[in-house]
């Protein structure tokens, strides 16, 4: 059982922390029996997980470290101290991993695809991420000013969506070269915006398209503007002047997933 905080594995996980070491390393920690699971069920063979000596003797956690055997996963027992040292929820679950960052790329054809413009909220984005997971959507594009994907607060947000989807960054070129190519005629962007010009209910969402959603504490870009095809509002008869853009994302995507299965 490792008891010393100082542990050169220990301090590789903590540096995992900062986004710079999770871009030099193409790795990140995810947290919890779920996300643990969830990785395996996707495929993702962790680099190592760690446990808390004070974690539980379920049946499921029995389960999930027989998982771990089988993928060769080296897994470190260490004090509960020192488990609480590392991880990032005050509740921790006893378990935490590191992850490979996915390498998944986008289908070549897109039906139904994401543009997330300057959202630098890491709650935010997880709950974007988690909603378009759930809408089915052919990945997410993550531009310029947002932040980053694998940030702790985000991965926890989004509740195991980094193992569903592509999700990538690019620049402004390379989002429109992406939608481009996505489609014969191209994947048009629809725009979210308070002050669209169409019903989003009005839209045809059956065809290709890219719903671009905005940060909100700066609103949409310029380059989201000039990339998007046209613009479409929510209508809010009760008088509220806008939407949490992650509740904006999932009213338009959960439109596009009726109208598709209609």
């Amino acid at each position: 059982m490792i008891s010393s905080a100082s542990n050169p594995k220990l301090r590789h996980i903590r540096s995992l922390a900062r986004a710079a070491a999770r871009a030099r390393e193409g790795r990140f920690v995810i947290e919890g029996m779920r996300l643990v699971e969830d990785a395996l069920d996707a495929g993702v063979a962790p680099a190592l997980a760690v446990v808390s000596a004070a974690w539980g003797e379920s049946e499921r956690a029995a389960a999930l470290l027989a998982r771990l055997g089988d993928r060769s996963v080296p897994v470190f027992t260490v004090a509960p101290a020192v488990f609480a040292g590392l991880a990032g929820t005050e509740s921790p679950q006893g378990i935490l991993a590191v992850v490979p960052k996915s390498e998944t790329p986008l289908p070549a054809r897109l039906d139904l695809v994401v543009v997330v413009d300057g959202m630098r909220d890491p709650g935010n984005l997880g709950t974007l991420l988690r909603t378009a997971a759930a809408a089915g959507v052919d990945g997410v594009l993550l531009a310029p000013g947002t932040v980053d994907a694998t940030n702790p607060k985000v991965v926890r947000a989004a509740m195991g969506a980094h193992f569903r989807m592509p999700i990538a960054a690019r620049d402004w070129a390379g989002i429109a070269e992406t939608l481009r190519a996505g489609s014969p005629g191209g994947v048009p962007a629809w725009l979210a915006d308070a002050g669209g010009e169409h019903d989003y209910a009005r839209v045809d969402w059956a065809l290709p398209a890219a719903v671009v959603i905005a940060g909100e504490a700066h609103g949409p870009s310029d380059a989201a503007r000039a990339l998007a095809a046209a613009t479409v509002r929510i209508p809010m008869p009760g008088g509220v002047e806008s939407l949490n853009a992650a509740t904006a994302a999932a009213v338009i995507l959960f439109e596009a997933l009726r109208q598709r299965r209609v």
